[in-house]
């Protein structure tokens, strides 16, 4: 049976061929995965003392596997090498190294991020290698500290000691590689793109779209508005911008200062009243519109898709709560960009998020101001109203909150801001160019063979790492309900493709003699590790039986682990145990 050999390349290009001096390799085995293609490989090293401790110099080279004639069969780099000497076995690890570390922490109730710090040295030699710390109840010291010592202790590999019952006098190696698609997983990513919010504390709620009419409605020159019937005036709130209507001598718009049943106060700061006595049918409206503006401050333009606001019902409303993204320098003459409306039957009788998606996307350029307005479609009610919620802490620093009492816009007073998120979309696909562009080091290029179609907010806190978020969008799948896989190829390049269908003609066979034939009957040597392909049991699973689970004969093929020594290899469908998770296997 033909053979395999190895080669070891330098840390800088992977390119120049690292001498390992007299030492015999021995593959135990190697695996692929459908999305990620290389993941692991375990090889035995047996040589002079020497030579087998200079093995340590290979953590992070290159690890090319070839099949005899040059066929290149696994690829990716080495991640551990554990030493034997005797019944003492060293192993020295980049798997729990860090280079450049961060630490979130608790600091009287408030959630910091220390600057992070890094080792240039480390970095030079082996790449970047991230990792978060956290901490709880700390002083900015404490967190400082922490950092510090975490990467003083971690920056280079980190060596274990352990004893074996092996043999005495025995000495050997084990080298453990990973692929290229797992070095992803080394830095953090995050993406201000797509999310502008404010969801600051001092809870309280604006009315929409209320108003009280009567006859027993009076004016006094001491800035105060009565009514007689004692019924509704308590509608109104401080802070509200009142609206005058079909008085003799005071329409008009005034700031409420206090309000119950029976009168309103208005600010005479800012606006004066004159004797008038009950008779006319007046009206008092309120709030027509409630206004935030904001400012999108991501460093790039992104485009608007869905408008957060928390919004409650009172009474029975049952025309649709409307918002709207305005652009402009103010809230009176902003013009309209985009434009969304939900249904009062899904708005809650208690204040919780709802999203009213945008008719059409608004492109937000960095830096500039935009407006939220929100409205109601209905008429104005003195019964049935919403009621959205506000923050008295007034603690956005970017924007403002605004009333308009269908005549005039006023900023509130004492002053808040409206409680918002603002968000975006972007393909899927897209998100995994920009990720992976942003945060790869070892790779030549992607490929992305074909759109996703699928849409999903790119907003990324920076908590989770490039790997995490490329593999969550890819299993978020595409617009035919199927994954999106990724494949690293023997040239570095990332290529990104739709999972394939389980169409008839369109299988690879598995036999009882464990062979394995592609679509058209053709023996696949086992060595090749077919991934990412829709695989049939051929004549194993008796006739009656497939009744019992939907298609028990078809699998998808997610992992395979090959072992050269015994020609052999190891299957993990879809959604199945992963295969070196299994007891008894090297783990890398």
């Amino acid at each position: 049976m033909p053979g395999f050999y190895i080669e070891y390349t330098d840390r800088d290009y992977f390119s120049i061929p690292v001498n390992t001096g007299n030492i015999a390799f021995t593959i135990n085995n190697y695996s692929h995965a459908a999305i990620g293609g290389p993941k692991r490989a375990s090889i035995s090293a047996f040589g002079t003392e020497a030579d087998i401790w200079n093995l340590v110099e290979l953590l992070r080279c290159g690890i090319d596997i070839y099949r005899d004639g040059g066929e290149k069969v696994w690829w990716g780099i080495v991640s551990e090498v554990q030493v034997r000497v005797g019944a003492l076995s060293v192993s020295v690890s980049i798997e729990e190294m860090a280079n450049r570390i961060s630490v979130g922490y608790s600091s009287f109730n408030n959630r910091k991020d220390t600057d992070w710090a890094e080792d240039e040295f480390s970095v030079d030699k082996f790449g970047y290698k991230e990792i978060r710390l956290t901490l709880s109840d700390a002083t900015d010291d404490q967190a400082d500290k922490l950092r510090d010592t975490a990467l003083e202790m971690k920056r280079l590999p980190v060596s274990n000691i352990s004893f074996d019952s092996a043999v005495e006098g025995s000495l050997s190696a084990t080298i453990y590689g990973i692929g290229f698609f797992d070095t992803l997983d080394w830095r953090y990513y995050a993406q201000a793109k797509g999310l502008e919010q404010y969801d600051g504390g001092g809870g309280g709620g604006q009315k929409l779209g209320v108003y009280y009419q009567a006859n027993t409605i009076a004016f006094n020159s001491d800035g105060t508005i009565t009514d007689s019937s004692g019924s509704g005036l308590g509608i109104f709130d401080e802070g509200d911008i009142i609206a005058v209507r079909n008085s003799s001598t005071n329409d008009g718009s005034y700031t409420v200062k206090s309000a119950n049943d029976t009168e309103v106060e208005i600010d005479t700061s800012v606006g004066s009243l004159s004797n008038e006595g009950a008779g006319a049918t007046v009206t008092l409206e309120s709030a027509h519109s409630v206004t935030q503006s904001f400012t999108q401050r991501s460093g790039s333009s992104w485009d608007a898709s869905s408008i957060h606001l928390r919004v409650q019902k009172s009474g029975s409303p049952t025309d649709n709560f409307i918002a709207r993204i305005y652009d402009g320098a103010a809230a009176s003459s902003a013009s309209m960009m985009a434009s969304g409306s939900i249904a009062a039957s899904s708005i809650s009788d208690s204040s919780d998020w709802i999203e009213i998606p945008l008719s059409s996307s608004a492109t937000l350029l960095n830096n500039n101001v935009y407006w939220i307005v929100a409205t109601r479609s209905g008429s104005q009610s003195g019964s049935d109203f919403y009621n959205v919620s506000i923050s008295e802490d007034a603690g956005y620093a970017y924007g403002s909150f605004w009333v308009s009492d269908g005549m005039t816009f006023t900023e509130k007073s004492p002053a808040a801001d409206m409680i918002f998120k603002v968000v975006g979309t972007q393909m899927t696909t897209s998100q995994i160019q920009e990720t992976f562009q942003t945060k790869q080091q070892f790779f030549y290029g992607l490929e992305i063979q074909e759109s996703s179609g699928v849409e999903t907010n790119q907003f990324r806190d920076g908590e989770n790492t490039a790997l995490s978020e490329i593999v969550s969008l890819l299993e978020t799948g595409t617009t035919s309900n199927r994954r999106m896989l990724a494949q690293v190829t023997p040239d570095r390049v990332l290529k990104v493709f739709q999972e394939s269908q389980n169409l008839s003609g369109s299988q690879y066979y598995i036999n009882i003699d464990r062979s394995i034939k592609d679509p058209d009957g053709v023996e696949i040597p086992l060595y090749k590790c077919p991934v990412g392909v829709w695989i049939k049991l051929s004549d194993i699973i008796p006739h009656g039986i497939d009744y019992l689970v939907n298609n028990i004969s078809d699998f998808f093929l997610e992992e395979y682990e090959y072992s050269p020594q015994t020609d052999s290899f190891m299957p993990r469908s879809r959604e199945a145990r992963d295969a070196w998770d299994v007891a008894g296997l090297e783990q890398g």
